[in-house]
């Protein structure tokens, strides 16, 4: 055996996996080095700014005369107002005052990104529009600001821009360059006179907005492991197969460390060409930051790799470890062969476990969305808002109880809320759990679950509940009219009314919407005697679908608070704007209605109660079948394993077992260990998995138990008689 003939051991298969992982790692890296280009942004002038004001609840009337007030101060006092707003695909930076005094400047990667020339360029011009970036268009574009792959686009407007575009002024403000206590005290004494709120208003956050993570960072992640577990089989497969080969080597001279250089040596370079390749495609297309993509690239070498050198000396140990005597007269290392199995096979299989134990949330939201439909089917044909886009208002508004979307939504429905088929209803259900853990944070609490339902009159009439005139025009006059069932009486009548009046009046604010409720204030309670089953909206399948005793909020536009007005435009079954049917929809939302009341850009999408659970359902099986496939990934791995376990097993005992196969030996008492290992593993696994009461997860289980001992007991039995037959 010489030089040449080792080197063509080497297989393409173990060439393209670490490509692959070369690749994923230069990715994984590339989108840390993202996160660190838009932390620049996000953490920009935080050093400098010790105060900060939250804008929460302004009211509309008041939003011009505070703008004017900041811009006039932050000139006086010399500081810099800032306030921040990442929408995902923008990220957007609004800036009012002055930078006289402040240091501004912004590097990344060694090049610098802002300074005071471009900020003074934006707080300058006379252009209302005008950005550093080109989020408002290239028009009113004073100077670029480099784009990074998979980062938001980056622009740095007028404090006024920027509150126009979100529609809000609610949000975060940092006084850059304010630094004593007294200005602070003295802007907020101010914004209180003009506005009339709290001053601890003004410096807490009301709001704010979570990160569901980094879908594709953890893709990545899972790739890179999946190629590292590849290239680990494959070498293993590799010195298992050649281990008499090496010995025969250390024979004519060669050391261990010879043979596994030689081996590793073509893997060290197609890693550092591919490492190269990409550093170089990388800081062609980003040459404003080219310290950066270089250093990426020497570090996508670096991490492949520490990450292949530690793949490959881990299955090399099998060399490693074995004496040489042991190599030249083919001897195997099989405690630690068989521990690596073991604990490889039981990492996998600890994976199954906890993707099984996952999927069956999924599986049982399929369940309870299926029974679901059964107890919808007397309203699947209402329409509910499935969907909605925030067009031209931002996502922030939504929290604005004073904002444009919340006005325009209020404003179209409080025009058709007499017409039939246009419906207001919801229900929240107080379950026991509820009432324990809320008790502390009102003044009474009923001690019995309840439902209230919030329903308009004419969706009242459609179900045969009665309303007087009397109580029509209460609730046009702004009263909130509730209907308590005569069952609630005594002191648990009392509670009730006490909870009700406080839970619905919680929370409101003089810069909310103004209505007749919001400024008077006023209940009136009646009683009435249930004669039928009343159908309840409660969306989750463990709550009541229907009652003979629900206490009835009758709801109409001039006694709604903010919390009916923001249920307007919420999606899905709690959602409370409704219609009777499409035909209904569609004269209400035509598009001159749309647009009237400035909703053409939001999209609403409507849904059958049906087509919406068929929706939820249809996404649900997708995330089902997105787990399978993981599953499928998983046992088909472990099927490998098995596969290359019985390769060993056969490898490592060849002798033993064709003695005792001449013996007599049964095939189960050939094969104990193996059989024992994977039986002993899947056994503890079905186990933890019917523990945790996972019905679907103990049917994979045991069909994951069955196709491994199958495959095992068939690559046995076909090999190793085959090769037998060879062999003699």
């Amino acid at each position: 055996m010489n030089k040449r003939t080792l080197t063509k051991r080497t297989s393409l298969v173990g060439y393209a996996l670490l490509i692959l992982q070369t690749f994923l790692i230069f990715l994984w890296l590339l989108l840390g080095l993202r996160d660190q280009y838009i932390s620049t942004w996000t953490n920009y002038l935080n050093d400098q700014s010790p105060y900060t004001l939250y804008l929460n609840n302004i009211p509309p009337t008041k939003k011009d005369e505070i703008l004017a007030y900041l811009n006039q101060v932050s000139h006086q006092k010399n500081f810099l107002l800032v306030r921040k707003e990442n929408n995902d695909d923008l990220f957007n930076i609004g800036v009012m005052g002055t930078p006289k005094t402040i240091d501004v400047q912004l590097s990344f990667g060694g090049q610098s990104l802002l300074d005071k020339s471009k900020i003074n360029k934006v707080l300058q011009s006379s252009n209302p529009n005008a950005s550093i970036g080109q989020a408002n268009g290239t028009i009113n574009q004073l100077a670029p600001i480099s784009s990074f792959w998979f980062s938001p686009l980056i622009t740095v407007s007028k404090l006024e821009s920027l509150v126009k575009n979100e529609d809000t002024l609610r949000g975060s403000y940092q006084l850059v360059g304010v630094n004593d206590k007294q200005t602070y005290d003295n802007i907020i004494n101010q914004l209180h006179k003009i506005t009339d709120i709290e001053k601890s208003d003004f410096t807490f956050v009301q709001s704010g907005s979570a990160s569901n993570g980094d879908l594709l960072k953890d893709s990545i992640i899972l790739g890179i492991i999946l190629t590292s577990c590849g290239l680990l089989a494959f070498f293993l497969i590799v010195f298992l197969n050649n281990l008499k080969e090496y010995g025969n080597l250390i024979l004519l001279g060669w050391s261990k460390k010879d043979i596994l250089f030689k081996i590793f040596k073509p893997y060290l370079v197609i890693l550092s060409l591919t490492a190269l390749f990409l550093c170089v495609f990388s800081t062609i297309f980003n040459l404003r930051f080219p310290l950066s993509f270089i250093t990426l690239g020497i570090k996508t070498g670096i991490v492949t790799s520490f990450i292949f050198s530690l793949t490959f000396f881990c299955a090399a140990s099998l060399v490693i470890i074995s004496k040489n005597i042991a190599l030249i007269k083919g001897y195997y290392p099989k405690k630690l062969i068989y521990s690596f199995f073991f604990g490889f096979y039981l990492l996998l299989t600890s994976v199954v476990i906890g993707t099984c134990l996952y999927i069956d949330q999924p599986a049982n939201s399929i369940s309870e969305t299926a029974t679901q439909a059964h107890q919808w089917h007397t309203v699947s044909k209402m329409e509910v808002l499935a969907s909605m886009d925030s067009g031209n208002d931002s996502v922030r508004s939504y929290a604005d109880t004073s904002s444009k979307i919340n006005r325009d939504f209020y404003d179209l429905y409080r025009h058709y809320a007499n017409k039939d088929g246009v419906y207001f209803v919801n229900s929240f259900y107080a379950s026991k759990t509820y009432i324990e853990q809320m008790t502390d944070g009102y003044k009474e609490m009923p001690s019995h679950p309840f439902t209230i339902l919030t329903a308009s009159p004419n969706y009242l009439r459609t179900i045969n509940f009665t309303l007087s005139n009397q109580v029509l025009k209460a609730t046009q006059n702004g009263i909130r009219v509730i209907y308590l069932p005569d069952n609630i009486s005594g002191a648990e009548k009392r509670k009730t009314i006490s909870y009700i009046k406080e839970s619905m009046q919680e929370g409101i604010r003089s810069s909310d919407i103004s209505t007749k409720f919001t400024r008077s204030r006023k209940f009136k309670f009646i009683t009435y005697y249930p004669q039928k089953s009343i159908f309840l909206w409660n969306n989750t399948p463990q709550e009541p679908t229907v009652s003979n005793s629900p206490i009835i909020y009758v709801a109409s536009p001039e006694n709604f608070s903010f919390v009916e007005i923001g249920n307007l435009f919420a999606s899905g079954l709690g959602g409370s704007f409704k219609f009777k049917n499409s035909a209904v929809r569609k004269q209400v939302l035509s598009p001159d209605n749309l647009s009237k009341y400035h909703l053409a850009d939001n999209k609403l999408n409507f849904a059958t109660v049906q087509q919406y659970i068929d929706g939820v359902q249809k996404s649900l099986w997708q995330t089902l079948a997105m787990f399978g496939l993981v599953i499928i990934l998983l046992i088909i791995l472990l099927i490998l394993l098995v596969g290359v376990l019985a390769f060993t097993y056969k490898k490592l005992n060849y002798e033993t077992l064709l003695i005792k196969q001449f013996l007599g030996f049964s095939f189960r008492q050939l094969y104990t260990l193996p059989f024992i290992m994977i039986s002993t593993i899947n056994g503890g696994a079905l186990l933890i998995i019917l523990i945790s009461h996972s019905k679907i997860g103990v049917l994979i289980e045991i069909l994951n138990l069955i196709l491994q001992l199958l495959i095992f007991y068939l690559a046995l039995k076909t090999h190793f008689a085959q090769k037998m037959i060879e062999r003699n």
